[in-house]
């Protein structure tokens, strides 16, 4: 499962980026294992509870699920990203900077571009997965 998601996130973030001596990818596989490990848990958790709440909050409403939404929802896009944005704001703030105190702790040095895709990567994509899910089910159980 720990190799699965360390591909997936590999995969996610490109590979090909450099940063002094070692590439994203070894960078990664260190922040996995090293020290701080426990914020891959924690983090994405926060970000499913938050899109579990929003989730039941858009069936309670009727809208469709958050990412099908965004994908079909054209004339109302921004308002839509704008609400999971604001929703998941502070949660993907305290990851980008838990990230940049890992890589400073980790690698002596600050890559900002590494601490967005991370923060990214472990907030947002739980949450809009969650919040589609939660929406799912929670009209299912209604019904």
């Amino acid at each position: 499962m720990r190799n699965l998601l360390i591909t997936t996130l590999l995969l996610i973030c490109g590979c090909a980026l450099q940063a002094q001596d070692l590439t994203v990818s070894e960078k990664l596989v260190e922040r996995f294992t090293g020290p701080f490990h426990l914020r891959f848990i924690l983090q994405p958790l926060m970000a499913i509870i938050f899109g579990i709440k929003d989730g039941r909050m858009d069936a309670s409403l009727k809208k469709p699920p958050y990412i099908l939404n965004i994908i079909l929802g054209k004339e109302r896009r921004r308002d839509i990203l704008k609400h999971g944005l604001r929703s998941i704001a502070k949660v993907l703030a305290m990851g980008i900077v838990l990230d940049a105190i890992v890589q400073i702790y980790l690698f002596h040095g600050l890559f900002i571009m590494g601490a967005v895709m991370v923060g990214a990567v472990l907030i947002a994509l739980p949450y809009a997965l969650a919040r589609g899910i939660s929406n799912r089910l929670s009209k299912r159980l209604s019904q």
